[in-house]
């Protein structure tokens, strides 16, 4: 009697299946698992570069410029009122203090910086 897996590309012991639709299948099962486990990173990605976005150097200075009334290059706690992470807090002035790390009043750009990092 002759082996049946070994005639024909059978596999299985002559349960009839291809080998090469077992391959298939296995090459399909990994495409989805390998596109799939690109999509989870590709959100990632996405939310990290809004996070950092939002923090990214040019974009912050900007924002701190544009509320900076008085000019010195930092934003007073009045100045840090306006903003909109302030106006949106329910103690602005809390938020205030976490953010003023050497507790000076007055919040740099590195002090900002450096509190959306953590």
């Amino acid at each position: 009697m002759r082996d049946v897996s070994a005639v024909g590309g059978m596999s299985g012991g002559g349960t009839g299946v291809n080998r090469d639709s077992k391959t298939a299948t296995f090459h399909t099962m990994n495409r989805i698992h390998i596109h799939r486990s690109q999509l989870l990173l590709g959100a990632l990605l996405s939310v990290v570069a809004v996070t950092t976005a939002c923090a990214s150097p040019t974009r912050l200075q900007r924002r701190i410029a544009d509320l900076d009334t008085d000019g010195d290059g930092a934003l007073s706690l009045e100045e840090f009122k306006e903003s909109r992470i302030a106006k949106r807090s329910d103690n602005p002035e809390e938020l205030f203090r976490q953010v003023d790390a050497d507790g000076d009043g007055r919040l740099t750009f590195q002090e900002i910086k450096d509190y959306y990092r953590r």
